[in-house]
């Protein structure tokens, strides 16, 4: 078992005064001005574009104290204050972090690059300065015929913000065979390499699935800090030569360790390309940053790197037989964990004992953690009633008490010894004193969404788009909808590219999927209500060329919440089958 991080800040343990954030921005601007830069954009990423970035790490809190997973940063040489650029799940967390005087939060509906995107076309800066280790590569490509885009490395950035780093990481191992699914040598059997072809692995949980290796590095993630380079008989991997390695990882035979920095990989890539005569080298568009782009476009020339939309997750996706199994058996700790944690909720209410939603934040992992789990899979959403509506509420508070007449949103995750990522959201009340009339409505449309999707059977191929009405119907015969996607992948990190449930998804849904099914309704000032299952994608038994959905989540419903009286007769069978497989697992209310 890995040992967990020493020293890592976590969310709200680690605060940023005005003065602070006013002394990065004048810091900022005033690098800016040396290399003659119009603006420049700063992403919620580090260098491994890990979507959960610490924010010990995150150059955008530093600049904006906003603690939200993802957001966008521009700081305009000519403007005071620096642009946050939020999507529709922050609108409402946005104004309650930043400071207005320094910070101008601008609200897209759907993807907040999308907007920060436009207005930089729109407006036409000269010199766009971007930083190179934690900008996508993407982003470059997009951005270069629209304006100068000069590229800022991260040691000239460093002396402009201190960044209040860990003093030491856990050590990467190998995971334990019986927590083990397709060795790396299947996997390299299965992506059949040709042998002067090679793939660069920037993203980190690809390198652990390529490795079978885990790093618990980071709060929320499993994966190790490296990158990779996929050959047809061996996968070689750069880490940090400051970072240790456990010995079990010498144990997996296809793989080869490079301790290097960034200036030693460019080398050494140099070196095995002449040694295995390597002609050619995809990459992942998204998860690649800048300064390796240019670091490949070096050593293979640049029309022989060959972007790659999906990169290793068009095979990374696609679940094995061995990782359903750990797939399922994770979920199911955690949906037994959840169980619990409603439970004691209850029962402490019941008992006129009291409780803060802070307190009940803490019990979700130490439930988790009593099931098993290493650590969460992300930081738990525990939102009571009126913080229910911030789609990702993460500083609950200690001195919000529950009562009976509450309602919570608790959407959480766990990592197992396999190192998946589970994650699953409930409502449920205090008491049912709770349930009125307006949440029992709201529950109840999400419910039908929830349910309507996961028991939908589509041709093999459908886009996700096609798929995401089914679970906004019900809402729209209401004049209702909701601001975020309907279904994300899921993998060894809770969001996992391959497989996407949105209104604009055009990936298409293919057998071996693992995906979530999440509709919801918020009300500011009154609640929110999310459902969220997680499903893999199955060949239907019965019709050939139809796919289905298969659940692995069975923490059951809450009754007091369903008004049966808006379900069809069709709709009720689905909730009482679905409640009857909660129960069967002991795991109903």
């Amino acid at each position: 078992m890995a040992n967990l991080p020493k020293g890592e800040p976590m969310n709200k343990d680690f605060d940023l005064s005005s003065a602070d954030i006013a002394e990065s921005i004048k810091r900022t601007k005033s690098l800016m001005h040396d290399l003659d830069i119009d603006a420049l954009y700063i992403s919620s990423n580090d260098q491994y574009l890990n979507e959960y970035t610490p924010l010990w790490n995150n150059y955008r809190y530093y600049l904006t104290g906003f603690t939200g997973s993802t957001a966008d940063v521009l700081v305009v040489k000519s403007e005071d204050k620096v642009r946050l650029y939020v999507d529709g799940r922050y609108h409402e967390q946005v104004d309650k972090e930043v400071d207005p005087r320094l910070v101008n939060p601008v609200k897209s509906l759907s993807s907040s690059l999308g907007g920060l995107m436009g207005d930089i076309k729109s407006e036409k800066f000269p010199r766009l300065g971007i930083m190179s280790e934690r900008t996508p590569s993407s982003f470059y490509t997009r951005m270069k015929n629209v304006c100068e885009v000069v590229g800022v490395g991260e040691a000239r950035f460093s002396g402009v913000i201190d960044l209040k780093a860990p003093k030491s990481f856990s050590k990467p191992y190998l995971i334990p065979e019986k927590f083990r699914a397709d060795e790396t040598s299947e996997k390299l059997q299965r992506m059949d390499i040709a042998s002067d072809h090679s793939i660069f692995i920037s993203a980190m949980d690809s390198l652990t699935w390529m490795t079978n290796i885990l790093g618990h590095q980071f709060n929320c993630v499993s994966s190790f800090m490296g990158f990779g380079l996929a050959t047809s008989k061996k996968v070689y991997v750069f880490i940090d030569p400051t970072h240790e390695l456990d010995k079990s990882v010498y144990d997996n035979i296809a793989l080869e360790f490079i301790m290097a920095d960034q200036a030693q990989m460019h080398q050494s890539l140099k070196e095995l390309r002449t040694k295995l005569g390597l002609k050619t080298v995809e990459y992942h568009t998204e998860t690649l940053n800048f300064a390796n782009l240019s670091i490949l476009a070096d050593v293979f020339k640049s029309e022989n790197i060959l972007p790659e939309p999906l990169g290793v997750f068009k095979w990374q996706s696609i679940k094995t037989e061995k990782e359903k199994k750990l797939i399922r058996e994770s979920f199911l700790r955690s949906s037994k964990a959840i169980y619990n944690t409603i439970k004691y909720l209850k029962e402490t209410i019941a008992k006129e004992e009291t409780i803060s939603e802070r307190d009940l934040y803490e019990k979700t992992s130490e439930f988790y953690k009593g099931t098993g789990a290493v650590q969460q899979s992300f930081n738990t959403i525990c939102g009571v009633s009126e913080n229910g509506s911030i789609v990702h509420y993460g500083d609950p508070k200690a001195d919000r008490i529950i009562s009976k007449f509450d309602t919570i949103l608790l959407d959480s995750g766990g990592y197992y010894e396999a190192g998946f990522a589970t994650d699953t959201t409930r409502v449920f009340t205090a008491s049912p004193e709770a349930a009125t009339a307006e949440k029992k409505k709201m529950y109840t449309l999400v419910l039908k969404g929830t349910m309507s999707l996961q028991n939908a059977i589509f041709p093999d191929g459908a886009h996700g788009a096609a798929l995401d009405m089914l679970a906004r119907k019900a809402l729209y015969e209401f004049g209702e909808d909701y601001r975020h996607g309907t279904g994300h992948g899921v993998g060894f990190n809770v969001h996992e590219p391959g497989v996407r449930i949105t209104w604009s998804s055009g990936q298409p849904m293919r057998a071996g999927q693992l995906v979530s099914i999440e509709p919801g309704l918020y009300y500011p000032g009154v609640g929110g209500v999310r459902i969220e299952n997680v499903a893999f994608v199955e060949e239907h038994p019965e019709f050939p060329g139809f796919l289905r959905f298969e659940n692995v989540v069975f923490t059951g419903l809450e009754p007091d919440l369903i008004d049966w009286d808006l379900l069809t007769a069709e709709e009720t069978k689905m909730v009482q089958d679905y409640q009857n497989q909660c129960e069967e697992k002991g795991l109903g209310f």
